[in-house]
């Protein structure tokens, strides 16, 4: 039995390293650099499509990317049974031109949409340096409070004769921040 898993545990092994093999022996003059990532399973700036899916098989999942109109291929490794990172190869034409971690491309979006709304609102230019800080700050409106935090996992709203007072409540189960505000301008907050 043992000797029949070792078998089919070097077939196995064999099939995954097939098509990087075979990319090799018809793609000779792949540069050294390449190839060697190619033969470790690591990504590299200056990788080509068929290079790629030679490495890594097809993406889950195609998308563009928001900030430089690029095309982006996503693939995720896992490191345990639910645990996984999930990686986008960002491509200038055929080739990958960045390789970032979901994190970091979260990161480089809220900064682009930051820049371009202090660009369509420069007169709420005093509020920048707060939402990269990801602080909030009395006065700020409910966009900017977005950009900061992110969207609150509930919104309580309450409309009298004076105008529309919401609580945003911001956080998890176990610690809640409560967020105040009076007509769309943050008034205070309960941390």
């Amino acid at each position: 039995m043992r000797i029949l898993f070792v078998i089919l545990l070097g077939i196995i092994l064999a099939g995954c390293a097939t098509a990087v093999d075979k990319y090799l022996r018809g793609h000779p003059d792949t540069p050294s650099n390449i190839k060697n990532y190619m033969l470790s399973r690591q990504p590299c700036i200056g990788m080509n499509k068929e290079q790629v899916i030679a490495t890594f098989g097809e993406p889950i999942e195609t998308t563009w990317d928001k900030v430089d109109n690029k095309e982006s291929w996503v693939y995720r490794y896992y490191y345990g049974y639910y645990s996984y990172d999930t990686y986008y190869f960002v491509f200038d034409n055929d080739r990958i031109v960045r390789i970032e971690k979901s994190d970091e491309k979260a990161e480089r979006e809220r900064k682009y949409e930051i820049e371009k709304y202090i660009q369509k609102h420069p007169e709420r230019l005093e509020f920048k340096n707060a939402i990269l800080e990801k602080k909030i700050r009395i006065g700020m409106n409910k966009d900017e409070v977005r950009l900061s935090w992110g969207e609150p996992w509930d919104i309580n709203r309450t409309v009298t004769t004076h105008g529309t007072s919401e609580q945003w409540i911001h956080g998890s189960l176990n610690y809640a921040n409560y967020l105040y505000f009076d007509d769309g301008i943050l008034s205070g907050w309960q941390d």
